[in-house]
């Protein structure tokens, strides 16, 4: 079974942006929730980005989701002008095992 996140990410890739609205269900993961947020920041939607980051606590302190995670909310925040919330997601990414490389 090919999991929703790994569609959506074909979808966004696309600028297929309105398949990231579809209910995916169970089987979609932190990166739906990223990729919906990080479209709302393309079209300045900024509120609405922010609104939807996932919570880091969602990927359960995998490293390697974690940090890729931590790097989208940073961006976002910072985009939308929360540069001290910003700065402390990226302070925990660099802190993550690897500092979030593998």
């Amino acid at each position: 079974m090919v999991s929703a996140d790994f569609i959506a990410a074909v979808h966004f890739a696309r600028c297929e942006f309105d398949a990231l609205s579809e209910d995916r269900g169970g089987n979609a993961g932190y990166l739906m929730d990223l990729m919906r947020a990080a479209r709302s920041e393309i079209a300045a939607d900024l509120d609405a980005a922010v609104a939807l980051l996932p919570d880091p606590r969602f990927v359960g302190g995998s490293p390697m989701y974690l940090a890729q995670l931590q790097a989208g909310r940073a961006r976002i925040m910072h985009n939308a002008g929360h540069e001290g919330r910003a700065r402390e997601e990226f302070a925990r990414k660099a802190k993550a095992p690897h500092g979030g490389s593998t």
